[in-house]
Formats: structure tokens, sequence, C-alpha cells
């Protein structure tokens, strides 16, 4: 696949978006970090590093060239918040747009005003240009093409974009880096929200960024939840007293929150994505790559659950009085009935209740004669990534391969398997019920170890 179609983006921090060219995607789902060389798609999942080739050579090139050539890029930070704030300044928020606020989403008035929401009028209204104005004159007008959203107009600057509600994507110093417009008329199937952007009038583009909520007392390196969109996360924080970080959309900008999560001292993490996960498979897919990374990273991750019926995003779960479950990424897959054949559990494991007979059924087979113990599962020493600690899952093993072993209670065994769940005949005999389990498909990848070493010092982490 050569670069034109790849259809290369700027993503910001660092990062480009492209077509992918392993599972056919058209909507730029794959991440191409710059300097690190690095890729990977949010839809199929694929990953990797790019190797100097003659194939990949004008990919590279490419990569190493202007995001976009000939245009201007947007200004720092602070020049951008300079901007924004004294364009918003000289905007009002319509009756319309602030009804649709207070009524509709229960946004408090003092939230209103502290978001700094605002109206952007039809394309002729005078206020775009006082507007245009003075976002030119807070960064000077030989720096106003690089504010997006800023285009020349018969002499002087003015704000452009179809009309909507402008609502402001902050970073997590507070600073104003982005508008997002909340159309008043979207296009049949088309998307509710824009970034208010210059580029097709020559001027620059802007790039999908993380939008940080942060009430005042929450503190940045305390609890942390993430959650899709700024105006959901805006309400979440308010409600939830917490900081709360967004993503345009599942599948834009998880680079930069595994960026920001590894780079932050966080004592918790709750990732709330909307409901619809449960329905769409794209979508948790999204969830279970996050989590997945967010726990490979050794951070506390946990993820809230409602559903579906209940509201789609949290600030509909919130507004109708609900609170989510706050699950472990275990128990929430084992919810998704999710066969998490991809997560892996390789560690020393206590056996804590005796081994028992026990008939399963998994994957639609036909229910199978099974040896069956709890374990207290442990990471092991060096092994690839972090498996998470369970504190008592099932191993199950056919009976057949188990004659012999000797495991008793208390006995510490190495496992090796992936994380599943099974139905399991209820204390009744008469029906089923699922559970989690660790399957393990050869009788070799449990062991009992030797005891020994120094000073009755096994090496064992119990």
């Amino acid at each position: 696949m050569n670069p034109a179609e790849l259809d290369l983006r700027p993503a910001g921090g660092g990062e480009c978006r492209a077509n992918c060219p392993h599972c056919g995607d058209r909507r730029r789902h794959l991440y191409v970090n710059r300097e690190r060389r690095l890729w990977h798609c949010f839809r199929c999942g694929r990953a990797g590093r790019l190797i100097e080739t003659a194939l990949s050579a004008p990919i590279m090139r490419s990569l190493s060239g202007p995001a976009d050539k000939g245009k201007p890029r947007p200004l720092p930070p602070e020049a951008l918040d300079r901007a924004y704030r004294a364009m918003l300044a000289r905007l009002v928020l319509s009756g319309h747009h602030r009804a649709h606020l207070i009524d509709a989403r229960d946004f408090s008035s003092d939230l209103v005003e502290h978001g700094l929401y605002r109206s952007l009028p039809a394309s002729s209204d005078l206020l775009r240009e006082d507007a245009g104005r003075a976002a030119a004159q807070a960064v000077g007008q030989g720096q106003a093409s690089r504010v997006p959203g800023l285009a020349l107009r018969r002499g002087g600057w003015t704000v452009v974009g179809p009309p909507g509600l402008l609502v402001p994507v902050r970073d997590e110093a507070g600073r104003i880096c982005g508008l997002q417009v909340r159309l008043d008329n979207p296009k049949a199937g088309g998307s509710r929200y824009l970034w208010l952007s210059s580029r097709r009038q020559g001027g620059a583009g802007a790039a999908a960024r993380l939008h940080w909520a942060c009430p005042a007392g929450s503190g940045l390196d305390g609890t942390l939840w993430i959650t899709e969109g700024p105006l959901k996360a805006d309400y979440a924080a308010w409600r939830l007293g917490v900081s709360v970080i967004a993503v345009p959309g599942v599948t834009t900008c998880m680079h930069q929150v595994l960026q920001a999560v590894a780079e932050r001292p966080r004592r918790y993490v709750v990732v709330a994505f909307d409901a619809d996960l449960q329905t769409n498979p794209q979508v948790r897919a999204c969830a279970l790559g996050l989590v997945g990374e967010l726990e490979l990273r050794g951070l506390d991750v946990s993820v809230a659950d409602w559903p579906l019926d209940s509201g789609k995003g949290l600030d509909d779960l919130l507004r109708s009085g609900g609170r989510p479950a706050v699950l472990a990424p275990f128990a929430w897959r084992v919810r998704l009935k999710e066969d998490c054949a991809m997560l892996k559990i390789v560690g020393w494991a206590k056996v804590a209740a005796p081994p028992e007979s026990q008939t399963v059924a998994r994957d639609g087979r036909d229910p199978m004669p099974v040896f069956r113990a709890i374990l207290e599962v442990a990471p092991a020493p060096g092994a690839r990534g972090k498996a998470p600690r369970l504190p008592a899952v099932a191993f199950y093993q056919r009976a057949e391969k188990c004659a012999g072993t000797g495991l008793q209670e208390g006995d510490t065994v190495f496992v090796s398997g992936s994380l599943t769940t099974v139905r399991q005949r209820d204390a009744s005999g008469s029906g089923w019920t699922e559970v989690p389990g660790v399957m393990l498909e050869e009788l070799a990848h449990v062991r009992v170890p030797d005891v020994g070493g120094e000073d009755g010092d096994d090496g064992m982490p119990f």
C-alpha cells in the first residue's frame, strides 16, 4: 500500500492516522508514531514496527516530512488558549443551546458558565467577524492563520465553520487547545460533532485531542475516569467529583490516552465507554484493547458497567439517577461473555480448595468430565507482560489427563492457560451456571515444583 492509499493524516502528539492495509479499514483507525516508527490499528488490533525496506521507503519518507505540507501548523497550547478565550468572550450562548445543556443534559448554570460553551451563529452573522478579530489580536495578525477556525475574508479575520454549539476542549492544564462544534443540522448518517478548522480555507487544521475535565479538588494525581466526548466528561466530572478525560471517539486518541496515563502517577483508572459496546463489536474490541493495554502497564484499572437500557452514555446513566457498577477487568469480561482467549494466565498458583470431579460445557460443545480445583494465581517472575492477580479462579482439566497427579489442597503449582468462562452444573444438578475459569489444554502446563532452597526459601510467591 502506497502513502496515497494509506491517506496519512496528523493526529496530534507526534502521531499520524492512516487506513489499515490488513483489515481494509478506510476510516484511518491505524495510528503511526512518527519518532518510534510504531503502528497499531485499533480496529483489527494488529501492531508492529515500520522497517526500512524498499516497499516501506515511500511511507517512511512521508512520515518524515511535514504533516500538512504548505499549510500553517497550529500554534502552541498557550497561544491557542489566548486566541480561543478571546474568541469565546465575543460570542454568546443562544437560548436554544442553553436550554439543550440545562434541560436536556441536566447541566447546572454554574457548569454552563464554567464550561464557556458558546453558539457559532450563521455564517453571515457579524459576531463571527468580531470574534475573529479578537482572536487574531490575542496572538498577533501574523500568527492568526495558525489558529484552527480563523480565516481571512474581505480583508479581515473571521470564524469559519458550520453553525452549532461550540464545546471547548482543554488539556490537563486547563488550556483550551481546540473547539468542537455540535452541529445544529448534521447530515443524515454523518457525525454530530466536527472540529473547528480552517484547513479548507488554507489555514491550520485541527488535530483530534483528549479533553480533560478536572473539577476543583479532584486533583490530577488521583482517580481518573476515561469516557467518550467532552460534554459527557464535563458532566460526569461535575456529578462524580473526579477527574475525567474524554476521547473524541473510541477509535481515536488511544495512544494519547496510554501516554497520558503512563507519564503521570495514577492511583486508580476507570474505563467508562458507552454501553453500546455490548452490541457494537468495533466498540467492544477497542474497549477490550484499551483495558488490556492498561493492565499490561501495571495500572490499577476497573471498568464501569451498566445496562444499555439505563442509558447509552455515562452522562445518560447519571442523569437518570443511576450509578455504574465498577468491575474488575476479569469480571467485566465474564459479564460480556468474552472467551478472553487473548488474556493469558502464566504464574504460580496455590491450590485453595480440594480438587474434585466436575462436568462442564464450553463454547457450545458437549458436556465433558473435568478435574476442577480452585487456585489463587499470582504473576510468574519474569513472565512476559503482567498477568492480573486473581483471588480465586477455577482451573479445569480433562479428568482423564489428571489421573495420578496427586494434586492436593495447599500445593503450589505453575499454571499457563487462558481465562475463559464455562458452564457448570448447579448445586441441584438440574441446570447450568456460567463461572470464570482457567482452561488448560495439556497436563504438561501444570507441575508441582520441588520445595528447596536455602533456609527453606523455595522462591515461591506464597
